[in-house]
């Protein structure tokens, strides 16, 4: 059964930000990128039928852990890290598969980086938290700094 989170849950999680955020850039550092919308993405894992596979470059990294963890409470399609360079949003949407989405702010200018979500402003921090909400409401990320935002992101379809 899908929880929804209207319009964004925060969930205080035990998160190392610092070893987080350096197993993630070197991640994203490794090898080419995905070209996305309005940035690059990087995939760190995702389903095999039911089976999560996790790339080999975030394999024994702070990455591969977290990930573990949260595979145990939510059952989620794909980890990716989302870079949006600064000046630049997505236009509001919905997603059309319509699951949560559960972020974790990596790096960036927080004081300049917003999502509208169902027509309301929250500003996501370094604080340790995951950011959750559903996908099929309309949403958009924006970063509005001069530097990029980076974003650890899973798409979920159930909470376990």
């Amino acid at each position: 059964m899908v929880r929804i989170y209207t319009p964004m849950k925060k969930v205080p999680f035990q998160i190392n930000n610092s070893s987080l955020t350096e197993a993630c850039m070197n991640a994203f550092n490794t090898g080419e990128n995905e070209q996305h919308e309005i940035g690059e993405v990087k995939t760190l894992a995702y389903r095999n039928g039911n089976k999560l596979v996790i790339n080999d470059f975030v394999m024994g990294t702070y990455a591969e852990e977290f990930i573990k963890v949260v595979n145990k409470l939510y059952y989620f399609s794909y980890a990716r890290i989302r870079k949006v360079d600064g000046g630049l949003c997505y236009g509001y949407h919905t997603d059309e598969h319509g699951l949560l989405n559960i972020h974790v702010p990596l790096s960036g200018d927080f004081e300049r980086c917003f999502m509208i979500i169902d027509d309301e402003l929250f500003k996501p921090k370094l604080d340790g938290c995951l950011y959750i909400f559903d996908g099929s409401t309309m949403h958009t990320a924006i970063n509005s700094g001069n530097v990029p935002r980076f974003h650890l992101h899973f798409e979920a379809s159930i909470e376990r």
